[in-house]
């Protein structure tokens, strides 16, 4: 089975409303947060903060799985078990590490996975009781369901539904002055680029 794997070049910082309760998130190679998707440099700490009306963090969101999130930064107090985090920030770090006293996989974050977390925002302020998902992707998205023998046009690439209408603007470059059509078959040994049209992020490199 064969993989491609696309990344993304820009970093931003953002914030976003959630019924009177604001997300705010550390730097990222790419956001998304209109869909809760975020893609960052996953040898760095990227935090997850909820506001309630008043501006203030909201303590004890509730975090499942746990896998990789720190209560404080540089791989400090991960997150127990229970996933209930008590201060008002969480941090994704996906570092390798050899702390026995880190439950975390040694070998850290997978490069170029998807990693989905479950969150629950108690009452705070104005900011009534929700719950949602949030996507964290480490350096860009991977696609490993080609085989050998398919036949798969970059447009059958799904990119989490960014492609789903199969008319995102593909590249054979990394500046993207060069454009190839979506039926582009894809072949081995090629790296192909796209612009996923997410604003405020820059062109994405995928390498097959």
């Amino acid at each position: 089975m064969k993989r491609i794997i696309l990344l993304l070049m820009l970093a931003v910082v953002s914030n976003v409303v959630r019924g009177q309760c604001i997300v705010n998130t550390g730097p990222t190679l790419c956001s998304d947060p209109a869909n809760n998707v975020y893609i960052i440099d996953p040898t760095t700490d990227f935090d997850i903060t909820f506001e309630n009306a008043s501006g203030n963090p909201i303590a004890f969101v509730n975090w499942s799985p746990n896998t990789f999130l720190y209560v404080s930064a540089n791989q400090n107090f991960p997150l127990p078990n229970n996933g209930n985090n008590p201060t008002g920030n969480i941090y994704f770090n996906g570092n390798s590490h050899s702390n026995p006293s880190n439950p975390h996989p040694t070998a850290g974050a997978n490069i170029h996975d998807i990693y989905t977390y479950n969150y629950t925002i108690p009452a705070s302020a104005g900011c009534a009781t929700s719950s949602g998902q949030l996507k964290i992707i480490t350096g860009g998205f991977t696609y490993d369901d080609f085989c050998r023998g398919d036949v798969t046009a970059l447009n059958d690439i799904p990119l989490l539904n960014y492609n789903s209408a199969g008319n995102l603007n593909w590249y054979s470059d990394d500046t993207g002055s060069t454009s190839i059509p979506g039926t582009t078959q894809i072949q081995g040994g090629q790296t192909y680029y796209v612009d996923l049209g997410i604003a405020g992020c820059s062109q994405v490199s995928g390498r097959y």
